[in-house]
């Protein structure tokens, strides 16, 4: 019969509803009718809820118990201290089953062994050169590691072999750039272009292991990766492709570099329409697309684009120079040329809340590669400017600055009643 009781739980059963997916009735209703919750990628997230939801519902389950107890005439003094002892129980209880778990699925090591850099880390930044880094068949060696590993409940020593691959969900840790990020979060045109640990993606298509267990590496997948600016190759096994160096071994691993890897930035005017990823894999595949010099695009975009360039698309591949001049989390400064008009390339990914100006002036940013940034450029020198200011920060601080003034609203009309409260009664209780 109280609010409380009946709202948690009722938050508890649609949440779980919505963790069924496909197998809850009103599945459709919420992922295709409701405004938003079609960005969800993954339904069992709404767990989160439903144990936050319980925890709640078991504090309150504790809280009535000890209201219970503590109203009853004259409670003896074990009765009195039965909710602590109960509270007492069940937090080291659950204390005991935390550290159980995790150390049978996460087991602990030392903080000094599995933070020290890896040896491939270091030949990168001893090198000095910059450029991304890149791992082919990274699901593979993942699952390699997990099976020598026995699951998580064993010697984490695989583990921390494999760690000279540098894996996208580790790299930030030791400040390097890969071109792959954290599959769990990357839009879908990524995973077009890139693939991730459930889909195949173009890059995908361009590589792969034989019958023999020996990795083969197309030719086209070298141009895809200098043109995404990939200098550093990390592979499972020697390759005697023309079109790598070898740098050093670092066991597991062999380090290779890519030395006509592309800056991020660049100056293009070719531009070859495709109607879907599918049309570009094929000719990534068959070679008939060289991303070095000319860029995909896609739909009514690559329409206007073509329009927009008109006659001065030209063949050749000198069109104009770019550069970074300043970078930071949210904003990239670059300064570029053109003697004709073309387009403005960087090969990073495209994602909303991204707004570019050249010279000042707002321009949009166009999708580029299936998954990179592109801005048009007329004849000249001009100052593009990409900076970072999503809608959902806007939005949440508006929501956040509501909420605060509904709590304080609250507030105080609490404190008005208790004090109209205590002037009827005639005493000072005036506190909320």
């Amino acid at each position: 019969r109280r609010f409380a009781v009946a709202f948690w739980t009722l938050v508890a059963l649609v949440a779980y509803g919505l963790v069924l997916g496909r197998e809850a009735p009103f599945y459709r209703i919420a992922f295709q009718v409701l405004p938003g919750f079609d960005a969800f990628r993954f339904p069992s997230r709404f767990l989160f809820v439903v144990e936050l939801a319980l925890a709640l519902l078991g504090g309150l389950g504790l809280t009535y118990v000890q209201e219970f107890l503590t109203q009853r005439a004259r409670p003896p003094k074990w009765d009195r201290r039965l909710p602590g002892v109960i509270g007492a129980c069940l937090a080291l209880g659950m204390a005991g089953d935390l550290v159980m778990q995790n150390l049978r699925q996460n087991p602990i090591v030392s903080a000094r062994t599995w933070l020290t850099p890896p040896r491939s880390v270091t030949l990168i930044r001893n090198s000095g050169a910059e450029g991304r880094v890149f791992t082919p068949v990274s699901p593979l060696l993942h699952m390699a590691a997990y099976q020598m590993a026995g699951g998580w409940s064993g010697d984490l020593t695989p583990y921390i072999r494999h760690r000279e691959f540098l894996q996208p969900d580790s790299n930030l840790l030791h400040g390097l750039a890969t071109l792959d990020g954290y599959a769990g979060i990357s839009p879908r045109w990524t995973v077009d272009l890139i693939g991730d640990h459930n889909r195949s993606g173009l890059l995908n298509r361009l590589y792969g292991v034989d019958a023999e267990g020996g990795l083969h590496l197309a030719p086209p997948l070298f141009d895809w990766l200098e043109a995404m600016s990939v200098r550093w190759l990390i592979l499972p096994l020697t390759n005697a492709n023309a079109r790598l160096q070898h740098v050093a071994s670092a066991p597991p691993a062999e380090v290779y570099c890519l030395t006509n890897s592309l800056p991020r930035v660049r100056v293009i005017s070719r531009v070859r329409r495709v109607a879907s990823p599918a049309e570009l894999g094929q000719l990534a595949r068959s070679g008939a697309f060289d991303p070095r010099v000319e860029v995909a695009m896609e739909g009514s975009a690559a329409d206007a684009v073509v329009a927009a360039l008109g006659s001065e698309i030209a063949e050749d591949k000198s069109t104009g120079c770019a550069r970074i001049v300043q970078e930071r989390n949210t904003e990239i400064v670059i300064e570029a040329g053109t003697p004709r008009r073309a387009l403005l390339l960087l090969s990073d990914t495209f994602y909303p809340g991204w707004y570019a100006t050249v010279d000042g002036q707002p321009a949009p940013i166009l999708r580029a590669n299936l998954a990179h940034r592109a801005v048009l450029l007329t004849p000249g020198t001009h100052r593009v400017v990409f900076a970072y200011r999503p809608a959902s920060v806007r939005h949440g601080l508006f929501l956040t600055g509501i909420g605060l003034l509904l709590v304080l609203a609250a507030a105080l009309g609490c404190w008005w009643k208790t004090r109209r409260a205590g002037e009827i009664r005639g005493d000072d209780n005036r506190h909320c």
